[in-house]
């Protein structure tokens, strides 16, 4: 597999291992790349709208910033089960760096215009495809500080999902108060699931002031990534965004014929406004969400490491074992 500057494609990690393989069983990355790249910026001025996305760049060490993603995506997915939602007007720069990527793994927006839109395409597609899917969203710049135990918190939550269709968020639990992004709060009273460390969200914390006061009580950090079912993804839409959820209706009919690009193209022009998933969905119902906690260093989870594929399989495959709660809800 050879990367933009026809570089191998270093996959880390065993996916041959067959546990791994078994916890993953139908389970789909998307990576959210058809942004500019440039956080809070959107959307981005007319004029600079067909300029390099920061993802399809060279970060500070010298690595396509979307590569780096996709060496840690792949510790838990398999490159022909991680799709790409990208830009039309970004074409040249996605054909360039994702030229190993099969096209039908691109999912391709008629332009930027936010992530709710991004996640509604893509969770649509993957719908008319493959209705029971388990779907885990990433950004394009996903490098976290602790990728083995952060992946290894992603497999447990799809394994959650697969026995409890819920949408769960990944929050890293900062070392400090100087990290920027968006906290979550979560319920600490008791977990949802203790075995595979699951809790119950009870707001998101977008006062940084507050952030910090709720930093030695637990609060998270966002990582933007979030696992659940395509029917759970598109539930959590028509409840917080039924305008964008109607806009798509006709598009949802077309999806997977010849007219489908047409008519998302007029889905999407429809919507004026630029959206944000976290700030116009999961805001909305934050109380109906959980949250699996990631150490932002290994040597912060206090000496236990996380489990071999081997024991993850053997806690999560089989009959529904009865720490498995009932759905928390829309």
């Amino acid at each position: 597999m050879m990367s933009k500057n026809n570089k191998p494609f270093v996959i880390p990690g065993n996916l041959s291992d067959a546990s791994r393989s078994e916890v993953m069983k139908n389970c789909k990355a998307i990576v959210l790349a058809g942004g500019n790249g440039f956080p809070g910026i959107g959307p981005f001025p007319a004029d600079l709208i067909n300029r390099r996305p920061a993802h399809f760049s060279h970060n500070a060490g010298g690595e396509i910033t979307i590569d780096q993603a996709r060496k840690q995506i792949a510790r838990a997915f398999e490159p022909k089960d991680t799709m790409f939602v990208v830009s039309e007007p970004h074409k040249p720069y996605y054909e360039e760096v994702l030229a190993d990527v099969p096209q039908e793994n691109l999912i391709v927006q008629p332009e930027d215009l936010g992530t709710t839109l991004a996640v509604f395409y893509a969770v649509l597609r993957l719908a008319m495809t493959n209705p029971s899917a388990i779907l885990t969203f990433f950004p394009a710049d996903f490098n976290p500080p602790n990728p083995e135990e952060l992946m290894y918190r992603v497999r447990s939550a799809a394994a959650f999902v697969r026995q409890d269709p819920n949408l769960i968020l990944i929050g890293i639990k900062p070392d400090n108060t100087l990290n920027e992004g968006e906290w979550i709060e979560a319920d600490s009273s008791a977990p949802v699931d203790k075995i595979l460390d699951v809790w119950r969200v009870r707001r998101f914390l977008t006062d940084r002031n507050r952030a910090k006061r709720q930093f030695k009580d637990g609060a998270l950090l966002n990582s933007s990534v979030m696992t659940g079912s395509a029917a759970t993804f598109l539930r959590k839409i028509r409840n917080a965004a039924p305008e964008i959820y109607d806009n798509f209706s006709l598009a949802a009919e077309r999806i997977g014929t010849v007219s489908e690009q047409r008519s998302v193209r007029a889905a999407y022009y429809s919507q004026y406004a630029y959206t944000d998933f976290s700030r116009d969905v999961l805001e909305k119902s934050a109380e109906k969400l959980l949250v699996v906690p990631v150490p932002a260093l290994l040597k912060k989870a206090v000496g236990i490491k996380p489990k071999s594929s081997a024991q993850l399989a053997d806690t999560v495959i089989g009959s529904p074992p009865k720490y498995f709660t009932a759905q928390v809800g829309a």
